[in-house]
């Protein structure tokens, strides 16, 4: 049996803090509370709003209070952003930020400076766009076959968010897992969505039938279901995530251990449906409460698609779908699936004026800064517009819209998702006109990642 050397982290400072953060932020402005309970249930049940009160009371940075005497920082707006996402001076740690959170493992999320650097550039590949022009083909054909099971009748009322998650998992599955789940996609749907939830539970205890104890049950399925793969996938010549992922290697011809491919397959299988599922759904709500967006999205998809050589749309005419990636852009700003980061601070720094000490928490609000009329007027209408060439003059605006982060851990699937969006919408609405079928209005809620409260119903009516 051939064995290869495994790839070492490359260690950093931010590896070696502890693993509890520091409460030493009562330097700070921010609200007072309960040593108990802090404000973990205000922020839980509607942490935009309390984001939002506490930003109009404190300004840009504030203490939130939590369970036991905990203490975390918030940072809201464009400036924020920049400076967390961007990290200049690498102060801020990924690791330690999600240190909690089990589900990243030794994924890229939890990977710092120099060692997710490396890590980086070793997974890389799948994501730039020569892999991007073969995922295509895969995303086209998995949405026929998904269609002409969904549009049987003329006219029809779905829940699109359930079948849009659907689809979106079956092509994360192939492209990602290089696996048809068949019969055990609903139980890795429901194992996937476990895991999100255990992120948030307040208290990480066992407890059967919790959500905390669900999360792990699902880790558990997910897990031996990737691991019992990899001795065939190391040797194997498969072109999807997984299969490549087992094969690279470093500059020094390491490759990655068995935990930290199945930790990035996971990562790259939730990032890859949760998200754009959200995405898909929220588009869809937008594009039937404004027809004239629909209508010119669908000609432009129209003529993109007559602009291709076969009948879906191709690589190279889906860069130019303008007018989707502009609507997206705009449902990813209104409906932000990922609402905050978290971080821990490596060295102490200074932000608008405040000290920032080493080992504390930090939670970036990108929602405050996407619904702020500082950065986008009229925050809460749908205006896909602000995001054509020209329109954004305010280099704030560019640091206030951050669905997929910035910087050095910017999301890599940022290109798969854009590009699964418009053959999603260019195979939809050549089809069928979307419509509400009656008073409807989209909200989204949840940490760390935002879903509908519903299903969101929606009716299709066959044009042509």
């Amino acid at each position: 049996m051939t064995t290869f050397p495994i790839r070492q982290r490359i260690p950093n400072d931010a590896y070696s803090l502890p693993k509890k953060p520091s409460k030493a932020v009562d330097h700070l402005p921010g609200p007072e509370a309960n040593w108990l309970t802090g404000h973990a249930a205000r922020f839980a049940k509607d942490d935009a709003r309390y984001t939002g009160d506490m930003t109009d009371l404190y300004g840009s940075v504030f203490k939130l209070p939590l369970p036991f005497g905990g203490r975390a920082v918030v940072m809201t707006g464009a400036a924020a952003n920049r400076r967390v996402l961007g990290n200049p001076g690498k102060v801020l740690s990924n690791h330690h930020g999600y240190a909690q959170a089990k589900l990243f493992g030794d994924s890229i999320v939890t990977r710092d400076f120099e060692d997710h650097a490396e890590l980086r550039k070793i997974i890389a590949p799948p994501f730039a766009k020569p892999a991007l022009r073969r995922h295509l083909e895969v995303i086209q054909r998995l949405i026929g076959e998904h269609f002409d099971v969904v549009f049987e009748s003329e006219e029809q009322e779905i829940e699109m968010f359930p079948a849009v998650k659907s689809l979106a998992l079956g092509i994360a599955a192939e492209i990602f897992a290089g696996m048809d789940l068949g019969r055990d996609q609903e139980r890795m749907s429901s194992a996937l969505a476990a895991m999100l939830r255990m992120i948030s539970v307040r208290l990480p205890l066992r407890i059967p039938g919790a959500a905390y104890d669900r999360g792990v049950r699902g880790h558990r399925f997910a897990t031996a279901t990737f691991e019992s793969e990899i001795p065939a996938r190391r040797s194997g010549t498969g072109d999807d995530v997984f299969s490549r992922l087992c094969r690279a290697e470093n500059e020094a011809g390491e490759r990655l251990a068995d935990g930290e491919i199945i930790d990035n397959v996971i990562g790259a299988m939730i990032a890859g449906h949760d998200t754009t599922t959200v995405a898909i759904a929220a588009m869809a709500y937008e594009l039937a409460r404004h027809p004239e967006w629909q209508e010119r999205v669908r000609k432009d998809c129209e003529q993109a698609i007559a602009e291709s050589p076969g009948k879906a749309v191709s690589f190279e005419a889906a860069a130019g779908l303008e007018s989707v990636e502009w609507c997206a852009k705009e449902a990813l700003r209104l409906y932000s699936p990922i609402r905050y980061v978290q971080r821990r601070v490596v060295t102490e720094f200074e932000f608008e004026g405040h000290r920032i000490p080493k080992n504390a928490t930090v939670l970036l609000s990108m929602h405050h800064s996407h619904h702020n009329a500082k950065y986008f007027e009229s925050p809460e209408c749908f205006r896909p517009e602000r995001f054509a060439p020209g329109e954004n003059k305010n280099a704030l605006d560019l640091d206030a819209w951050a669905p997929f982060g910035k910087g050095p851990h910017v999301c890599l699937g940022m290109g798969f998702a854009f590009l699964e969006i418009k053959a999603f919408f260019c195979a939809l609405l050549t089809k069928v006109r979307l419509d509400l079928p009656h008073a409807y209005s989209l909200e989204v809620k949840g940490l760390p990642v935002s879903m509908p409260t519903n299903g969101v119903p929606m009716r299709l009516t066959r044009i042509g």
